[in-house]
């Protein structure tokens, strides 16, 4: 689901967007050499989610055990980006038209960056579910499915990661 960007009201203060830096900061997002002084005008948010979900289908072995392929898979990736720039910029101004214009370019960037995870978030899930599972319970068959997507995907969105943030850090 790739939605279109949202320019949000504006919302805190300088002060408080600038703040913005040092959470990025914090969640390892790419901001340059900035430092924690600098004035953000705008702030993009690309709220870029995955979820994955399936079914399986178990069969229970002589000895009691458990032995589980993945029946159906379902992986999906949400974008819903927002916009927002900060209050003290006069609605309407040369300002807010060239910061719009900054934060819509971080926008087109990911527009066109995330078409190309479909295909390669499909096989990324699936390549950790190829084999069966095992276990002595259901409880353990779900944990290692649940083990080997997790490590497929954060494998995927490590890399995506990287990318996506060489390219906005070239914006």
């Amino acid at each position: 689901v790739f939605g279109d960007a949202i320019v949000a009201a504006p919302i805190g203060s300088l002060s408080l967007t600038a703040r913005t830096i040092e959470s990025r900061q914090k969640n390892g997002e790419a901001t340059d050499e900035l430092g924690s002084s600098f004035l953000v005008l705008g702030d993009y948010r690309p709220n870029l989610e995955f979820r994955v979900s399936y079914r399986l289908g178990f069969t229970r072995l002589l000895d009691g055990s458990f032995h589980a392929c993945v029946r159906d898979l379902y992986v999906s990736a949400a974008f819903k980006p927002v916009i927002t720039i900060a209050r003290e910029i006069p609605h309407g101004s040369c300002l807010e038209r060239e910061v719009l214009a900054h934060e819509r370019g971080h926008w087109a960037i990911d527009k066109e960056t995330l078409p190309e995870l479909s295909p390669q978030l499909e096989e990324a899930a699936a390549s950790g579910i190829t084999a069966g599972f095992d276990g002595q319970t259901l409880a353990e068959v779900q944990s290692r499915v649940s083990a080997a997507l997790r490590d497929s995907l954060d494998e995927f969105i490590g890399n995506f990661k990287t990318i996506r943030q060489a390219r906005q850090a070239a914006h």
